[in-house]
């Protein structure tokens, strides 16, 4: 199929979902995605059709999918705006605000990121989840802290993060960086991971 029929049949398909014409929309997606199944405007079209038919299942496995291209392409924008239009409808889905989270760490915004892992925690406390493991290390001060702090309080079984590096010598004691003391505090556990060359 040539670029210029692809995209007037994009175009199609986008103003069929957006009037409710749902099964032609399917129909052209599924004329799209017979030339070319990988490309990821067709996929986008078919994860926002799904979450119109309320299908946030199959429309997650394809947001995440787009979502993670477009964090290891380095195209964190794009991750955002479809991990915002998932949400906006799926917006119980954890392990998708988690992925939001990590958008925001990645660009810098990190008061954003810990708003997202707050956010996070509040769900899996209403959905009854008995111990939450970080596996995202809080570290370094940062906007959030507190927001994050509370909600770690408010879950009650938080367990956080904190890292342990060899000596420089043999004799050298070794290094322990714990997590920010309000993220700390309100940690009920805290855990380090163990991180081996073999």
């Amino acid at each position: 199929m040539d670029v210029h029929k692809r995209k007037a049949l994009l175009e199609e398909a986008a103003r069929q979902i957006r009037t409710g014409r749902y099964g032609r929309a399917a129909a052209l997606l599924k004329q799209l995605s017979d030339d070319d199944a990988d490309n990821a405007e067709v996929r986008g079209l078919k994860g926002t059709l799904q979450l119109q038919l309320g299908d946030l299942l199959a429309a997650k496995g394809i947001f995440e999918g787009l979502a993670m291209e477009a964090i290891e392409g380095q195209n964190l924008q794009q991750a955002e705006s479809l991990l915002h239009e998932y949400l906006a409808v799926g917006s119980q889905c954890v392990p998708l605000i988690a992925l939001l989270a990590r958008t925001y760490e990645a660009k810098g915004e990190l008061a954003f990121a810990a708003r997202e892992y707050a956010k996070a925690l509040d769900k899996l406390r209403g959905y009854g989840a008995k111990t939450v493991l970080f596996d995202v290390m809080f570290l370094e001060t940062r906007e959030g802290d507190a927001e994050l702090a509370a909600a770690s309080k408010r879950h009650g079984n938080v367990v956080h993060l904190y890292t342990v590096q060899p000596g420089a010598t043999e004799a050298a004691p070794p290094k322990v960086q714990m997590p920010v003391p309000v993220v700390r505090a309100s940690a009920s556990l805290l855990a380090c991971p163990i991180i081996t060359d073999h």
